[in-house]
């Protein structure tokens, strides 16, 4: 696990109610890092207007537009760009904007799941970034 997730990782691992230690890995690499919108976005393909979309297929691209106009945003009032960003999320003193507290990822065929909780957790990561926090 890298270093600059191992705090709040760690955090999470001691207080949650976990699934089977044998269905995940605790020691390496933890995701999500943040979340987004992931559903019902409306997408053109070839030119023409496809189904809505969901998942990781929308929120990937959403988090990308972020971090691109935070790029932007930091140029404008002299700041360097952000780069690799994972370590500062990571070592922002408040959250990274709306703290996911409540909800899971446990669907019908699966036994268990990881519950969203406060800070970094298996469902939800650090949150959903909110703009003005990170410039």
């Amino acid at each position: 696990m890298p270093s600059y997730q191992q705090e709040q990782v760690k955090a999470y691992l001691s207080t949650a109610t976990l699934p089977a230690a044998s269905l995940f890995n605790a020691t390496n690499r933890a995701v999500p890092d943040v979340s987004a919108s992931s559903t019902n976005y409306n997408v053109v393909i070839q030119g023409f207007w496809d189904s809505q979309i969901a998942g990781t297929s929308a929120s990937a691209p959403v988090w990308a537009g972020i971090m691109a106009l935070l790029n932007d945003a930091r140029i404008g009032i002299g700041k360097k760009t952000l780069g690799f960003v994972n370590p500062a999320l990571y070592g922002l003193k408040s959250d990274v904007g709306r703290d996911i507290t409540q909800g899971n990822n446990r669907n019908k065929p699966c036994k268990s799941g990881f519950s969203a909780g406060k800070g970094w957790d298996p469902v939800t990561g650090l949150g959903s970034p909110m703009f003005g926090q990170l410039v």
